[in-house]
């Protein structure tokens, strides 16, 4: 073997000379704008997905601040007891005012009655059948 044969086929080739170096800066180039692309996605549902959280705690906050603002000094949740001792209650208060209305009118009415007894007895009119 020659010495230009040797060295001529154990010679290392470089991407330079064979024009890999165009490819690889293409593919590189194809890439990094997929990356970007995804990147600009990821980051406008990160964005999005802030917004809504944002957004979900400023109604939180808001409902929190207008039950704050109401007066709750002084009040409890009543037991089941406790709501049907107070129906009761209104129930019995109720009944007494309507008993008070039927005497006050019983009163009335009575005297109505009197009235009208006086007056005479009615007049009926019967038809003959002809």
């Amino acid at each position: 073997m020659s010495p230009s044969a040797a060295s001529t086929s154990k010679r290392k080739k470089f991407a330079e000379e064979s024009g890999l170096s165009h490819l690889l800066s293409l593919s590189h180039s194809i890439t990094d704008a997929q990356s970007q692309l995804h990147q600009h996605r990821i980051d406008s549902k990160k964005n999005q997905l802030q917004a809504i959280k944002l957004k979900k705690q400023d109604e939180k906050d808001r409902r929190s601040q207008k039950a704050s603002t109401q007066d709750v000094v002084g009040k409890k949740v009543k037991s089941k007891a406790e709501i049907k001792a107070g129906l009761k209650v209104q129930a019995r208060e109720k009944a007494r005012l309507r008993k008070e209305r039927r005497k006050l009118q019983g009163g009335k009415e009575a005297a109505e009655q009197k009235v009208k007894d006086e007056g005479g007895k009615k007049k009926r009119v019967s038809f003959a059948i002809a």
